[in-house]
């Protein structure tokens, strides 16, 4: 699995992880965040040995088997797949829930969707250059609008959680009372991570917890 990422300008940390880790990546400016995430993905397409995207945010962690089955969806002839569930943990505040999207209902999240190169190579490019929020909305209406019908993909695991830590551009009470929204358990929504980082994530909200008090 090849990994491609856009790292902005002067994060030397970011830019850091990606080449010890492997993973290819291009240096632009933040802002916008369309043009950011097209350069990702435009290095990505110089590579021709792929099939599948993955959209996934850098505060995202992924359950490793919804790699093996979004792909296997978008192989029996989808062009657009999303998993039906998202975690969300707030790291100030220890509170943790579960998005959910209808199987033929709207999009209630963006995080771990998969898209067949195909699609994107015909509505390229995914996102629009100049915005700076909304991109999943924006790249979802751009593959709707183009013919790829949303497939979403029922699971019995958790597949993806968006941990919300400083400097979100969403916060955690912007999904809390809406629509589509079941309660969840810090357990629940980071049990895909290793016992090491969810010890991390949880001493980091204990500390931000006790600094209140």
């Amino acid at each position: 699995m090849r990994r491609y990422a856009a790292v902005s300008d002067g994060d030397h940390e970011s830019r850091e992880l990606c080449e010890a880790h492997g993973v290819r990546h291009v240096v632009v400016p933040n802002d916008p965040l369309g043009a950011k995430h097209n350069a990702a993905l435009e290095l990505a397409l110089a590579d021709g040995h792929w099939h599948v995207a993955m959209l996934l945010p850098s505060d995202d962690f992924m359950d490793v088997r919804w790699v093996a089955q979004g792909v296997e969806v978008v192989d029996g002839g989808a062009h657009y797949v999303m998993p039906a569930r998202c975690g969300i943990y707030d790291v100030a505040t220890g509170r943790a829930m579960v998005m959910v999207s209808k199987e033929h209902g709207v999009r209630r999240f963006g995080a771990a969707r998969m898209v067949s190169r195909h699609a994107i190579e015909r509505v390229w490019p995914l996102w629009t250059a100049g915005k700076a929020r909304g991109l999943d909305t924006d790249s979802h209406a751009r593959l709707v609008g183009a013919g790829f019908d949303m497939r979403v993909v029922v699971t019995d695991y958790l597949p993806v959680t968006d941990v919300k830590g400083e400097g979100n551009l969403w916060s955690y009470d912007t999904w809390s009372g809406g629509r589509g929204v079941e309660r969840g358990t810090p357990e629940q929504v980071l049990g895909m991570m290793s016992q090491a980082h969810q010890e991390q994530i949880l001493a980091a909200t204990a500390d931000m917890i006790s600094a209140r008090r």
